[in-house]
Formats: structure tokens, sequence, C-alpha cells
């Protein structure tokens, strides 16, 4: 039997974007931020924390096959991202629709797997500890 197993790590520094940062640079009210692409990652999760959003503001990024996904502030200040595909440029926006100042910092993170076997003997099912079953 074989499994996959590693830890979760973080792949880059976070970055950090919305109008209490600076002015805005992906158009109007709207305030990006990317990671670069990691070709050994094969999935990527975004940890987005201490996120401040005016009440009509959002969060949005963009997943595989040109899916977005969308949090409003109902999510709170600390949430994750679905799985994102590692090998491509990865894109998040605060996208402001009143006049509020606010931000959000998102930390990209991925697994490094790590491959083990277990050795079972034919016939005989793996040991077990005193009261486990």
């Amino acid at each position: 039997m074989s499994h996959r197993l590693g830890s979760v790590i973080d792949l880059a520094g976070p970055i950090t974007i919305g109008p209490s940062i600076g002015p805005p640079d992906g158009g109007p009210n709207i305030w990006t931020g990317s990671f670069p692409v990691d070709p050994a990652a094969t999935f990527v999760i975004l940890h987005f924390n201490g996120t401040s959003l005016g009440a009509s503001d959002h969060v949005e990024f963009d997943l595989d096959g040109g899916e977005v996904d969308i949090y409003s502030p109902s999510w709170g200040p600390d949430y994750w991202s679905r799985p994102i595909r590692g090998d491509h440029v990865i894109t998040f926006r605060y996208v402001r629709s009143g006049a509020g100042a606010g931000s959000v910092t998102a930390t990209p993170k991925t697994q490094i797997p790590i491959s083990y076997s277990l050795a079972v003997s034919p016939g005989r099912p793996p040991s077990r500890r005193p009261g486990t079953g």
C-alpha cells in the first residue's frame, strides 16, 4: 500500500491589496495581486487573513477553466480558497463597490508530497495498538 503525505508550506510571502494600501492598479476600484507559477506545486490554496472589506466590496480570484470565486464580507476576516492548479499564475482582486477603505492579505500555500510504503503480509491485517479494535 502506498500513500502520499506532505506538509503544507508557504510558497511565497503574503501580499496585501486594497483601498487602504494605495491607488487601484487593475482599473477603477480594482486592486490586484498575483503569485508566480510554481511547476512543483500540484495545487495551491490561498489563505486570506486579516480581511477587512467594505459592506459591498468583495474579493475574487481566478480558478481553472475561467471560473471565478467571490468572497464577500460575510465570510469574515479569515478564510481559505478552493484548490487552484499550481502551474499557472494565480491572480486575486479586491473589488470596491462603495467608498470605503479596506484590505485583504493572501498567502499561497501548497502541499509537498512525501511517498512512503506500508508493507502488509498477504492474509494478515496490519497490527493495531491494544484497545483500538
